[in-house]
């Protein structure tokens, strides 16, 4: 019988022993309406990034308000609009959207006692047609999965838009860059956004 050195042994149980570095974030639909209490009204600051000259990636930051559950923490949306991108031999669309976010605040967003990661507005009268599948954490980075996923359309004004969704940090606003997986070969498209500044 072979015999293993006993470092080999100790590394491999360990291995098996560990948990999954990805970390399946939860996730609750709610309305606008639901958000107010939570965070307050607050000034925002919103960064439009072109997406295939024509659509667009928004990241939207504010700071909840004193005296609100969230009070002193960023509240950091995305929203994805590719309604006016046209395919000429492919429609393109978008699969996944990762960025260095850090530590992420669970909050109960919509009053039900349960405190969640990421919230989606498509409730009410929440606008658009995506909403991220999951969103998964590992190490610092967070990725947003669409399935389906957020495509143009054969003709401007036909494509898809994401609903808005959320994550809030205790960490002011950065820009950086994220990383977007699409379906038109090449490398992934690597879009500007804000995100916590967790360094």
């Amino acid at each position: 019988m072979k015999r293993f050195p006993l470092a080999v042994v100790c590394l491999l149980v360990a291995l098996a022993l560990a948990p999954s570095m990805l970390a399946q974030l939860t996730k609750v639909s709610v309305s606008r309406a639901q958000l107010t209490p939570v965070f307050g009204t607050a000034r925002v600051a919103d960064l439009d990034t072109p997406v295939w000259t024509s659509g667009t990636l928004r990241s939207r930051v504010y700071r909840a308000t004193a005296g609100t559950p969230a009070a002193g923490l960023y509240v950091y949306e995305y929203s994805l609009d590719l309604r006016d991108v046209v395919g000429v031999t492919a429609i393109p669309f978008i699969t996944s959207l990762s960025l260095d976010f850090g530590p992420v605040n669970a909050i109960d967003f919509n009053g039900d006692a349960t405190a969640e990661h990421l919230f989606v507005v498509s409730k009410g009268l929440g606008i658009g047609n995506v909403a991220p599948a999951t969103a998964t954490k590992s190490a610092n980075i967070v990725t947003f999965t669409f399935n389906p996923s957020v495509g143009g359309g054969s003709a401007p004004g036909n494509g898809d838009r994401t609903y808005v969704f959320g994550l809030v940090s205790k960490h002011a606003p950065r820009q950086i860059h994220a990383t977007v997986q699409h379906n038109l070969g090449g490398a992934p498209l690597s879009l500007l956004v804000q995100a916590p500044d967790h360094r």
